[in-house]
């Protein structure tokens, strides 16, 4: 029974991660940037902030 415990744990975290990581990346590009690069404005999403 253990194993497919393991199965359904390591299924969940395949499907969650992922799904963290986007929204992790739509908040973190809506934050003003500000330092020594950016001027304070909010970054626009494009596709390859995902890389």
């Amino acid at each position: 029974m253990n194993k497919y415990v393991g199965y359904i744990v390591a299924s969940c975290l395949a499907i969650l991660v992922p799904l963290i990581g986007i929204l992790y990346v739509y908040w973190d590009a809506s934050l003003p940037k500000t330092g020594p690069i950016g001027n304070g404005t909010p970054a626009t999403f494009t596709p390859l902030n995902c890389l």
